[in-house]
């Protein structure tokens, strides 16, 4: 049994393999305990579905297994204290509240002309040249300018914002002085939401628990690691995979903006970048989907959402992209509580500038000889994506 887990296989060998790694163990065990590392692996889709709505899993991994703060991670190590990602109930909620109005529907909308505006700035070298780099030269630039547009990041403050965003990214390797990027990411960003409220601008809105100031500057913060990390690198994996299926990118061009949106959830389910998500067990239970299985206080689950969504006892040929499919139930934001709080967000920037890039550039491709892939066990996402027009 050791075999199935994905999770043992060098880097590269697991990048390449992803999905047939993960059917494999979910054929097997859909619900598995490594003995490599004593984790619950739970790939298959009934149970990653009842296990985030499970009361007994904790989300808060600090409370089980300490991170140890250094001069250098103090300051995300501090901030992660108050994030709502990483808070059981009621406390979640509590923090989650204040945001739901700048996250909404009503809100995230009123950004549409700002993308299409900027996705037409930074395309400009591919209607000139007939050729860019999508990640870095578009994607990257979007997201952070999106970001910084969305929570109001005040205009002198933008260089360092700039700075700090592209450093969140999980998978880059350690600065000079040994340490995770992240960490100088978290400080600059903690500061510059602080300047922000400081100047009496506030996240809550009427009616709304109030937050503390630093519980509003920590959950700032939050956005931007969650929201960087997520769009960059599933906005590549999209119009790559658009793009290797010609009737795909018919049916998306042709589409009306329902059918355009339905599109979205299915290419999250095919391709979506965060592969899985953990918890910590906070109090023994049984789960009445899972019987048989016991779960212990402080044992460690991985919910493989991006196997989950793969699953063929809730999906009709799961490996097959079908943009037409109905009601694709899929797991890539989460579900329950903890359901990601920017998905309008990210399902409104993916239509759109998916949309914008393909009727624009209707003789779009891609240089196949340059299509890499970050190593990574928990996100999937591109270095570079060459495109052609």
């Amino acid at each position: 049994m050791q075999d199935l887990d994905p999770y043992g296989k060098p880097i590269q060998d697991f990048t390449a393999g992803l999905y047939e790694l993960y059917g494999n163990l979910r054929a097997v065990a859909p619900v598995w305990r490594s003995p490599r590392t004593g984790y619950w692996l739970v790939s298959g889709y009934e149970a990653v579905t009842a296990l985030l709505k499970e009361p007994g899993l904790s989300s808060d991994l600090y409370k089980f297994f300490p991170a140890e703060k250094t001069v250098a991670s103090t300051a995300l190590r501090t901030s992660q204290e108050n994030w709502m990602s990483m808070q059981d109930e009621p406390r979640h909620s509590h923090l989650r509240r204040d945001f739901l109005e700048l996250c909404s529907p009503a809100r995230v909308n009123l950004l549409e002309s700002y993308i299409l505006e900027r996705a037409e700035i930074l395309s400009a070298p591919l209607r000139v040249k007939g050729e860019m780099e999508f990640v870095g030269d578009l994607v990257v630039p979007l997201v952070i300018s999106l970001l910084a547009h969305w929570l109001g990041v005040d205009q002198e403050r933008m260089q360092d914002f700039n700075y700090a965003a592209q450093r969140t990214a999980g998978h880059l390797p350690p600065d000079a002085d040994g340490n995770s990027p992240g960490f100088k990411a978290a400080a600059i960003l903690l500061d510059v939401f602080a300047s922000k409220l400081s100047s009496d601008h506030k996240i809550t809105q009427e009616g709304a628990v109030q937050l503390s100031t630093r519980e509003q500057v920590d959950n700032l913060c939050l956005l931007v690691f969650a929201a960087f990390e997520t769009l960059v690198n599933f906005l590549p994996n999209a119009l790559l995979e658009i793009l290797k299926h010609p009737e795909q990118r018919e049916y998306f061009c042709a589409a009306s903006p329902g059918g355009r949106e339905a599109a979205i959830d299915e290419l999250l389910r095919y391709c979506g970048s965060v592969l899985d998500i953990p918890r910590v067990v906070q109090q023994d239970f049984e789960l009445e989907a899972l019987p048989g299985f016991i779960f212990k206080r402080g044992d460690y689950m991985l919910l493989m959402l991006a196997a989950a969504n793969r699953d063929p006892l809730q999906f009709s040929e799961p490996d097959k992209l079908d943009l037409t499919r109905a009601n694709a139930r899929h797991l890539a934001l989460g579900s329950g509580a903890h359901y990601c709080i920017g998905s309008h967000l990210s399902k409104l920037l993916s239509r759109l500038l998916l949309g914008y890039m393909l009727e624009s550039f209707p003789n779009l491709s891609f240089d196949s000889e340059r299509v890499k892939y970050i190593p990574s066990y928990g996100l999937r996402g591109l270095f570079y994506l060459y495109l052609r027009a």
